[in-house]
C-alpha cells in the first residue's frame, strides 16, 4: 500500500479477511485504499466496519470526519 500499489494490496488484504473477518485493521486499510481512489463511500463502509470489530479505534474516527 505504501508504494501506491493499491489493487495488489486491496487483493491481499480481501484474502486476509477471508481467513479472518474479525481483522479491524484490514477494514481500515480497506477504507485508505478506497479513500485514496476517491471512493469516499465505500471507504466511509470499510471505516465503520472496523469501529464495529474494534470501537476503540480512534484513528478511524479521524478518518471518518475528514470524509465528511
Amino acid at each position: 500500500m505504501e508504494q501506491k500499489r493499491f489493487a495488489e494490496a486491496k487483493t491481499s488484504i480481501e484474502k486476509a479477511l477471508q481467513i479472518d473477518p474479525r481483522i479491524a485493521d484490514a477494514y481500515y486499510m480497506l477504507g485508505t485504499i478506497s479513500r485514496e481512489r476517491g471512493d469516499f463511500g465505500e471507504a466511509a463502509e470499510n471505516f465503520k466496519k472496523a469501529l464495529e470489530i474494534n470501537p476503540s479505534l480512534e484513528r478511524i474516527y479521524v478518518e471518518l470526519c475528514d470524509l465528511f
